[in-house]
């Protein structure tokens, strides 16, 4: 324990400390070791209360965070030199546990472990689009309907924004309806644990959007697929309905404000089946000051729900207030910003204190235009690099409200030859070749994903036209429905094309068509021998599959290189997703079996067995796939790159990270904070509608100056703020905007000024170096 302890300060070391056996929060500011705390806090009850680690749940906000968990606990029970297997710890983000709760226990709510999918983000738009497409005659109904009832009625509550603008492909396309607007409410209603039998009974109710809800649950269950909120939803619905965690003894939960409704319900089930004293056994970590995911359903004020749920127990509230990232003047900037929120509930104040003893003045910089913005920091990073040997092109970041406002910053970088990089999230997922290997793999490894199946019948081209694939995609579903239970996707396939059944007296396809669907049989049929070869290895199965896909379906000839852009190679990107398949550690999903109270599993024997079926770990992978590729991660591929280049990143996608020198720019009213956070909108029709969007406006409000709050704190020795009064723009011309409400505020509250400089003198300049543990070169300055 004396090693697990030792380095901690007094404030952490009372929050890992602490008694287990009582509801804990632990509010950890911007830099100040809340994974350190967390996971010595995890190693703590470990070693110290002898509590098995298949009894505790750790949710963490992503896979790379549980990741990065599971290795420093691994080093902390290694040098305890205790028998503790940390593999058997339940760990991972929400979605990850909830899969591993559904797949073990959900055959109580009658979810058996192979009757679901997890439908991907792209899974879930199609299913929308082709309610959209195929429903027009029961949403022209509800529309006559509606208009009916407007004419007679205030239909003011029932509005709800679904449409898309006239003469726009989305209004052709799907009967005037916007696919992603609808995907938002209804992911919004689940996050908020409502399903349409729930929504039904809201009095406010859209009957559009309730009518394209149930069909689209109704699609999601005849493909077997469960989206990602429902991963949420149905292992609540589980656990409210069945016991069984109750052999769980405490849970953590990490980035506690990022939680939303369903997820805060979730943890209460977690921790609450457990009995005596283990019962509401629980640890949060988390910033309030740091949500910024509210587009995603987050609730701020979650800190807040969970003391009154938990009013007639011992709360315990545990700050850390030591930042080891940021100067002091960076952490008085942030908190300045914070105290001029205007919220709600109230904000007690930070007293964040820096452990650096040197202190550079935050700079604003007041420019003309967005590219006098972007030359000046273009500018301003070049000579900072002309300081032998203190700063490397990685050491920057510059960090956007969003990231359509980086061409005129990028064009600057690349006239004075900086190298750059942009960190884009989901842009390797994006690529059409990765898209289309991953759909290959999962018709490979499942005879009935028709999504994967549609998607790659004619990937390449095969001389399938889109009539014969809508043809197609018609007879598989009646088939299907005409099929018995055993019937799979790829079966229905193959019959139809032996068959080539008849349809007015005339045959469905064409020989052409039939050619093409044979081929592509064939095709999956020879790449699932070299899955299952009994005589090669795991690795050499899968490698030799992949290989042979990629290949015969000519993918790495999908994306070409851009004329004048970063060398491009759909090759690297699918050597890339190869090298993550063949390096992928398999885990043992395997939970304890509450009908035999059996908490002994030998996971061992049951991995090993596992790692031999090459077609379970392809299985495995792929789903790891579509659990995290649709959340905000940062795109490994680009972000560990060993080039060293400054960093273009959106806020959001630098959270957790930190950069010696940052870069804030566009902090003009409308571009930081957005437009929709500074609109006030005003319905004559319904006060109460009046009063409600003004206090929507107001949150929104209050999550931008969240967001800056995060930018100014991945700042760990220079910040930089700049903001410009005209924008050019070629569909707009030039445009006049005021300085962002956030900066006059700071103008006023902080020591801070427009053309206000980091390093006057020399002097700064050699404290500088001094901060940075580097030899100040006195002969080269």
């Amino acid at each position: 324990l004396d090693k697990l302890l030792k380095g901690l300060n007094d404030a952490q070391l009372r929050a890992v400390t602490s008694s287990p056996h009582k509801v804990t929060q632990i509010i950890a500011g911007p830099g100040t070791g809340k994974t350190s705390v967390l996971t010595s806090r995890i190693a703590y009850l470990l070693i110290n209360y002898n509590i098995e680690p298949c009894r505790i749940i750790v949710t963490t906000f992503t896979k790379k965070a549980a990741k990065e968990m599971v290795q420093r606990l691994n080093i902390l029970i290694a040098e305890s030199k205790l028998d503790i297997d940390i593999s058997k710890l339940i760990i991972g983000t929400f979605h990850s546990v909830c899969v591993r709760i559904l797949r073990q226990y959900g055959k109580f709510i009658g979810l058996n472990e192979g009757s679901f999918k997890i439908a991907d983000e792209r899974d879930s738009n199609d299913v929308i689009r082709n309610v959209l497409k195929n429903s027009s005659a029961e949403l022209k109904d509800i529309r006559d309907r509606m208009c009916e009832y407007k004419k007679n009625n205030d239909a003011g509550d029932f509005e709800i924004d679904i449409h898309s603008q006239a003469n726009t492909p989305d209004f052709e396309n799907y009967n005037g309806y916007d696919p992603k607007k609808i995907r938002k409410k209804i992911s919004s209603l689940k996050s908020n644990g409502q399903y349409p039998q729930d929504y039904e009974k809201n009095p406010c109710k859209s009957l559009e959007l309730l009518i394209i809800y149930k069909l689209y649950q109704d699609s999601l269950q005849k493909l077997h697929l469960v989206d990602f909120d429902d991963l949420l939803l149905k292992c609540l619905n589980l656990l409210q309905t069945k016991q069984c965690l109750t052999y769980i003894k405490h849970v953590f939960v990490d980035e506690f404000q990022d939680t939303n409704k369903v997820q805060l319900e979730l943890m209460y089930q977690f921790c609450g089946q457990a009995t005596n004293d283990y019962k509401d056994n629980v640890s949060i970590v988390g910033d309030p000051d740091q949500s910024i995911y509210k587009f995603r359903n987050a609730v701020a004020q979650n800190f807040e729900y969970m003391k009154v749920h938990y009013r007639y127990t011992e709360v315990a509230i545990f700050e850390l207030n030591q930042n080891y990232r940021s100067t002091s003047s960076i952490l008085n900037i942030s908190e300045k910003l914070m105290t001029k929120a205007n919220l709600k509930q109230s904000r007690e104040a930070k007293n964040l204190k820096s452990q650096h003893k040197e202190n550079f003045e935050g700079v604003y910089k007041k420019l003309s235009t967005n590219l006098d913005e972007a030359d000046f920091i273009a500018n301003e990073i070049s000579h900072l690099l002309a300081l032998p040997e203190l700063f490397d092109y990685k050491d920057f970041a510059i960090l956007l409200r969003s990231g359509f406002h980086s061409r005129a910053i990028e064009q600057s970088l690349r006239k004075r030859n900086i190298p750059y990089n942009v960190l884009q999230g989901k842009a390797f997922w994006d690529q059409k070749e990765i898209n289309a290997i991953i759909n290959y793999l999962r018709a490979i490894v499942s005879d009935n994903d028709k999504l994967a199946i549609m998607r790659t019948v004619n990937l390449p081209a095969r001389g399938i036209g889109a009539k014969s694939l809508d043809l197609l995609e018609e007879a598989l579903d009646h088939q299907s429905d005409l099929s018995s239970v055993s019937g799979t996707v790829f079966n229905n396939l193959e019959d139809l094309i032996m068959k080539n059944h008849y349809r007015e007296g005339k045959k469905i396809f064409s020989q052409r068509t039939i050619d093409g669907i044979t081929e592509y049989i064939n095709l999956i049929k020879m790449a699932r021998m070299y899955l299952t070869n009994s005589e090669g290895s795991v690795k050499s199965n899968l490698t030799r599959m992949f290989d042979f896909i990629v290949a015969k379906a000519g993918l790495a000839e999908l994306s070409k290189p851009i004329p004048g852009k970063d060398s491009y190679s759909a090759e690297l990107n699918l050597e890339e997703l190869k090298s993550q398949m063949l390096e992928f550690e398999l885990v043992d999903q395997t939970l304890p079996d509450i009908e035999t109270g059996n908490l002994q599993i030998d996971l061992d024997s049951s991995l090993n067995s596992i790692k031999q079926n090459s077609k379970v770990c392809l299985a495995q992978f792929l789903e790891s796939i579509g659990l995290y590729e649709a959340q905000t991660e940062k795109d490994e591929v680009n972000s560990n790159s060993k080039n060293s280049k400054v960093v273009i990143s959106t806020i959001h996608g630098a959270k957790g990270l930190e950069w010696p020198v940052v870069f804030v720019p566009c902090l003009t009213d409308n571009f930081f904070p957005a437009s929709w956070a500074t609109m006030t909108t005003f319905n004559e029709k319904s006060q109460n509608n009046s009063n409600r969007e003004n206090d929507n406006n107001q949150e929104a409000l209050e999550e931008e100056r969240r967001i800056l709050y995060v930018a100014t704190t991945r700042a760990k020795t220079l910040l930089y703020l700049t903001s410009f009064t005209s924008h050019a723009s070629s569909f707009t011309g030039n445009q006049e905007y005021y300085e962002s409400r956030f900066i006059v505020e700071l103008l006023k509250a902080h020591n801070f000024a427009n053309n206000q400089l980091a390093l006057n003198d020399i002097s700064s300049v050699e404290t500088l170096y001094k901060l940075h543990s580097k030899n100040f070169p006195k002969s080269n300055i």
